[in-house]
């Protein structure tokens, strides 16, 4: 029986274990908001594509918080109902906005802040309570677990500064990971596997291409089942249902909760033609270009981390399946994604909230097994010191030489704050588009779809640069991607058409003829071209791309437009959607 002086004690202490862990969160929250900040007032650039997406749309959501609040959570449910970029990852930094304003550096500090802080704390939880036996480190041991494990793995804040918001899924996938595993699911509340389920659904609709990480570990719920059911078969029906009930409850409550908010996109999903829209994101590297690109993200000390990781949490049987399910699911996720398509900087979320999960629980319990105290505190401090250096050569510019050191075992990333050296010569094509369309009021179409030109950069470059441009808003959306986009149909529109030259394709360009064929009708002055006047002005932007703007001078004819159809027939002639205006 506690003593009644205990129990008085008892709420102090508890007091006092709050406000250290709010205090933690506080700062870890102003840290990563102010490194956030500092980044981007020195960035000097234009932003494009998915750098300025969801600045954009957290943007317009704040605004329309501010005045319509009601309307703005319709959007927010239509979006997830059948846009593949929705505005939920939007939301929670559509409100900050709404606070402090919607200037790049709010954006960017507030995914940092918000997304950061919660991966960090999620893992935090994952590594003192995540554990089926009951294990619980000491708080300070599981502090400087996740503090190391965090380090150790750079590449979570890289596309954060590109302007990506992906970060939050592994926040939602370390939450999912630790419900699951903390305990049997023979026994596990079944309240417990509804919010699994639901949180499932809820990663598949953060992001698109997060559908593969709710899918991959769908099925490892039913390779657990197997596994179980191989090691124990149940001889009656209670013995049944606890077996099947965990991959049923979730199963049934992710479809369901898909299915209710986001019926009409789960049809895009699956139709026949949906993965052909990706197919130039796609990238046929071999096993050794796979490899080298797995080791040039996260580094070889990561990878093998993760790789001992799995072998120490596999050999402790309260840990085993932790240690088999999640790096399978690992690997099932990777598998999904490069049959569609490759990865950019942010798809590498798929395969991080794996990674620390993994890490985390077996440094903690490695540290907290350690004898005596000191060799604890050495281990501590040799991971969080190998965690600084990794995450050192990636983010400091003065840490370069110790980057070079350490070759391979490191990212082979340098993060620093974009710079463009064209600013000015962007400036002036940005001021002679302004003169003319104060002398002719018209449209303007932008032929490229690359960081140094493409529609988005020049649509938004007020934002960028702070300016005030009378041009921007009159751009018009360009088509980039062949499969995805189709024909240009916005060029017929256009009173002035931006080209460059060389042609500005970020893939194969065989998967981007609808900016490669018009540029070169252009350049050559054929079919639709010739309803079109090149103005006497040449601008030179960076990578030594000359860029003239043509001005319409009549209505382009039925056989110009059918000289361009043509031309993107005998490309793609079974895609009408992609010649047909």
């Amino acid at each position: 029986m506690t003593s009644p002086a205990r129990e008085g004690d008892r709420g102090p202490t508890r007091i006092a274990s709050v406000a250290g862990w709010f205090a933690l969160a506080l700062v870890v929250f102003v840290v990563l908001g102010v490194l956030a900040t500092r980044f981007v007032a020195s960035e000097h650039t234009l932003y494009h594509a998915d750098q300025v997406a969801y600045w954009e749309f957290s943007r317009g959501l704040a605004e329309r918080l501010g005045s319509e609040p009601w309307a703005a959570a319709q959007e927010v449910a239509w979006s997830v109902a059948h846009a593949d970029l929705n505005l939920l990852p939007a939301v929670p930094i559509a409100v900050t906005m709404l606070a402090v304003g919607d200037s790049r550096a709010t954006y960017v500090a507030a995914v940092m802040a918000i997304y950061g802080l919660g991966v960090v704390a999620m893992l935090l939880v994952a590594v003192r309570w995540g554990s089926p036996d009951g294990f619980r480190p000491p708080a300070w041991t599981a502090i400087a677990a996740t503090l190391a494990t965090v380090l150790l793995f750079p590449a979570l804040w890289r596309p954060v500064f590109l302007g990506y918001l992906g970060l939050g899924g592994v926040a939602l996938g370390l939450v999912i990971f630790t419900l699951y595993f903390r305990a049997d699911p023979a026994t596990v509340r079944w309240q417990q596997l509804v919010l699994i389920g639901f949180l499932t659904a809820m990663v598949a609709l953060f992001r698109r291409w997060y559908g593969f990480w709710a899918v991959a570990f769908c099925a490892i719920l039913v390779l657990d089942l197997v596994w179980r059911w191989w090691g124990g078969r149940p001889s009656h029906r209670r013995d049944l249902w606890r077996a099947v009930r965990a991959p049923l409850i979730v199963g049934v409550t992710c479809g369901a909760t898909l299915i209710l908010l986001a019926a009409p996109l789960l049809v895009d999903r699956l139709a026949p033609g949906y993965a052909q829209e990706f197919a130039a994101y796609a990238r046929s590297t071999g096993v050794a270009g796979r490899m080298t690109e797995l080791v040039r993200e996260f580094g070889l000390l990561a990878l093998a981390l993760t790789a001992a990781s799995v072998v120490f949490l596999s050999r402790r049987r309260t840990t085993l399946r932790a240690g088999a399910l999640v790096p399978l699911q690992m690997a099932l996720t990777y598998l999904l994604m490069v049959r569609l398509q490759g990865h950019g900087p942010h798809h590498w979320y798929l395969y991080l909230a794996g990674a620390l999960f993994l890490v985390g629980l077996a440094a903690v319990r490695w540290v907290s097994h350690l004898e005596p105290a000191r060799a604890r505190a050495a281990a501590v401090g040799a991971m969080v010191g190998a965690g600084l250096l990794v995450t050192g050569s990636v983010y400091a510019e003065w840490l370069r030489p110790v980057a070079d050191l350490m070759g391979p075992l490191a990212p082979r990333h340098r993060v620093r704050p974009l710079q463009r050296h064209d600013i000015a010569e962007v400036q002036r094509l940005l001021g002679f588009l302004d003169d003319r369309v104060a002398l002719r009021e018209g449209y303007i179409y932008v032929l490229g779809s690359t960081g140094t030109l493409s529609d988005q950069s020049l649509a938004f470059a007020n934002r960028s640069l702070g300016t005030d441009f009378r041009s921007p808003p009159f751009i018009l959306q360009s088509a980039h991607v062949d499969r995805r986009d189709g024909f240009p149909s916005m060029l017929l529109e256009a009173t002035y058409v931006v080209v460059p030259q060389p042609a500005q394709t970020d893939m194969v360009a065989r998967e981007q003829q609808v900016v490669v064929i018009p540029t070169d009708s252009f350049i050559r002055g054929e079919n639709l071209a010739r309803a079109f006047r090149r103005l006497p002005v040449e601008f030179l932007l960076e990578g030594d791309v000359r860029v003239w703007v043509f001005e319409r001078e009549r209505n382009i004819t039925a056989g110009e437009v059918a000289e361009l159809s043509a031309s993107l027939r005998s490309v793609y002639p079974d895609r009408p959607d992609i010649w047909r205006p």
